[in-house]
C-alpha cells in the first residue's frame, strides 16, 4: 500500500481570477490536460520511506504504482487520478482508496467542512494542520519556490498517513463537522 499526493504546476483560472503575468494557467478545475505535474509526493509503506517524483520521473511512480495493491489520497478520485491520467499514469479506481470519499460514504452525502485540514483539526488538535493553501502551490512552483511545493506535498502525505494509520487502528476517524462524534470507515 502506498499513499500519494500530487501538485499541480500550473494554476486554475476561475472568472475571478486575476492572472500573474509570467504564469501559465489551466482553463478551468476540468482542464486536467493543462494543469501538469509540479510534484508527486508519496509515502511506500512496503519500503517504510516517503518519495517524490517529477514530471521527468512519471514512468518510475507508474512503476511502484503498479508494484502496489492500494493507492491511498485524499480527493484523489475527483482529482489527483484524473491529472494523472492526462499525463499517461494510470491508477485503476479499483486499486484507489479516497479518505474524502469514504468520509463522504460514512457521512451519507457531500457536505461541507471535510477539507483534509478540516479532518485533521478534528482529529488531532495539537496538529498544526496544512502548511499552506494548496490553490497556491502552482504559482510558487513557477515562481520557482519548488522545494517549499514538494515540503507542502510532503505535508500532506503526512496528514493522509496519520488519518490512515488511525483508520488502519481502529476503523473510525472523528467526524470533521461533529467532532465528538465518530464516523466508521472501511479500511483499505
Amino acid at each position: 500500500m502506498l499513499i500519494f499526493d500530487i501538485e499541480i504546476a500550473n494554476p486554475i483560472a476561475t472568472e475571478t481570477t486575476q492572472k500573474e503575468a509570467g504564469i501559465f494557467y489551466a482553463a478551468g478545475w476540468k482542464d486536467y490536460a493543462n494543469m501538469g505535474i509540479a510534484c508527486i509526493g508519496v509515502y511506500d509503506y512496503t519500503a517504510d520511506k516517503y518519495r517524490v517524483f517529477g514530471e521527468y520521473e512519471l514512468d518510475d511512480f507508474q512503476e511502484l504504482l503498479d508494484a502496489h495493491d492500494v493507492a491511498v489520497g485524499y480527493n484523489n478520485i475527483s482529482f489527483d487520478n484524473n491529472v494523472l491520467r492526462a499525463e499517461k499514469v494510470n491508477i485503476s479506481d479499483s486499486k484507489s482508496y479516497d479518505l474524502l470519499a469514504q468520509i463522504y460514504a460514512a457521512l451519507g452525502s457531500r457536505q461541507k467542512g471535510c477539507k483534509l485540514d478540516d479532518v485533521i483539526k478534528a482529529n488531532f488538535p495539537g496538529d498544526a494542520g496544512k502548511t499552506m493553501n494548496g490553490a497556491d502551490a502552482p504559482l510558487f512552483w513557477q515562481r520557482g519556490y519548488t522545494t517549499k511545493v514538494i515540503d507542502y506535498c510532503l505535508s500532506d502525505v503526512r496528514l493522509t498517513k496519520k488519518l490512515l494509520d488511525r483508520i488502519l487502528r481502529h476503523g473510525w476517524i472523528r467526524n470533521p463537522i461533529l467532532p465528538e462524534k465518530t464516523l466508521k470507515l472501511k479500511r483499505p
